[in-house]
């Protein structure tokens, strides 16, 4: 027969229908399962079973290849024909009218925003998974207990992986813990989900709770209330400039009561001489706000800013700040859950509070009230 492609479908002809049926990986070096495809043992119609089989290479363990089966029947034809009543001298041979579908025993999902790595302890296979897509993997025992530690560029160590037992047959999640490589070891919970597909096989999606988007335009560093360093992932430059990629965000301990949110600028703003304050506490589940942001300037003298000029027609966005020894910057938040299959994770985007749009053919200026003629606008 011709080969079968992923996602593909062929049917059986009659002729061949009662025939046993073997199949093997294209492209892998094994040879064909070591038993056939056994659909006869599903005899009543709307019933499934799952099976799990194996394809091994001469040569032993080397290149194994295994999967699972599920076999189901169809509505027709019914197990006994009606107006005949089965003999019972002779056994009644099996109808086909059956599905068979060959499924990987387990498959893991990337619902990061980020590259994830993961190893499989037991059997020792790893790889890269690219943001948003699947993998596939074959070697997998599901008859024995598996451990599966996930790592990413920012958090090179796994210190709580995820445990399967033996023959897991239900769906269920959990957590596991990642470390970063600053020196307080800060962790980072990502949210499994494991899903049953017809039967044997297993669905992992790995999710982080939260997703924190920074297009304020300005470094924003974040903390969990009480906690005594910043959230796990932030390292110096995003004391320096702003972060282009989300920032993944967990709770210390995720299945606790209420959990609150802090925020501040970073330290390396140009111009800035003072000490930036952490944000009145905000919650990350759900709705919109703003958070002032306010910087102490060293000496008690007002941290000022050139205003801004709109050299060309277009959109500009404004932090606004006060002339005063406290510095503010308004940011706008906005929390909403994520889509599809991203409903696990919560999207917060912080965003400038004003934004000044010029849809003139003109050269505007502008400065905010009160400025020092000094610093004002110049002239476009």
């Amino acid at each position: 027969m011709n080969p079968l492609e992923p996602n593909g479908k062929l049917a059986i002809p009659l002729p061949y229908a009662l025939w046993d049926i073997y199949l093997r990986p294209k492209g892998w070096a094994v040879s064909y399962c070591d038993r056939p495809l056994k659909w006869q043992a599903v005899q009543n119609p709307g019933e499934a079973m799952s099976v799990p089989m194996e394809c091994r290479a001469d040569s032993g363990n080397a290149g194994i290849f295994r999967f699972c089966l599920c076999v189901k029947h169809e509505a027709f034809p019914t197990k006994h024909t009606p107006g005949r009543r089965p003999s019972a001298k002779k056994a009644e041979t099996p109808q086909p009218g059956h599905t068979l579908i060959v499924l990987p025993p387990m498959v893991l999902t990337n619902l990061l925003p980020v590259e994830l790595n993961y190893l499989v302890v037991k059997s020792k296979v790893q790889g890269c998974i690219r943001p948003g897509m699947d993998e596939p993997i074959y070697t997998t025992d599901l008859d024995l207990a598996q451990d599966i530690k996930f790592f990413t560029e920012s958090f090179r160590e796994c210190s709580v992986p995820l445990s399967i037992p033996a023959k897991h047959t239900r769906g269920g999640c959990g957590y596991v813990e990642l470390r970063d490589g600053h020196q307080k070891r800060r962790k980072l919970n990502l949210f499994v989900r494991v899903e049953c597909m017809a039967g044997r096989s297993l669905k992992l999606s790995v999710s982080a709770p939260y997703w924190l988007i920074n297009k304020s335009g300005l470094p924003l560093i974040f903390r969990e209330e009480h906690a005594d360093h910043e959230a796990a992932g932030q390292f110096e430059e995003h004391e320096r400039a702003r972060s282009v990629a989300p920032l993944m965000f967990s709770y210390q301990e995720p299945q606790g009561g209420e959990h609150m949110c802090l925020m501040r600028l970073g330290r390396s703003i140009i111009g800035l001489e003072g000490t930036p304050y952490w944000c009145h506490r905000m919650s990350l589940e759900g709705g919109s706000g703003v958070r002032s942001l306010r910087i102490y300037q060293d000496g008690g003298r007002p941290h000022m800013m050139n205003a801004v000029d709109f050299t060309e027609p277009g959109l500009s966005d404004i932090n606004i700040f006060h002339s005063c020894p406290f510095s503010v910057y308004h940011i706008g938040i906005d929390v909403r859950p994520g889509r599809g299959r991203y409903h696990e994770t919560k999207i917060v985007t912080f965003v400038p509070r004003f934004q000044l749009e010029n849809r003139s053919s003109h050269h505007l200026a502008f400065a905010q009230r009160h400025l020092v003629t000094s610093m004002g606008a110049k002239k476009p």
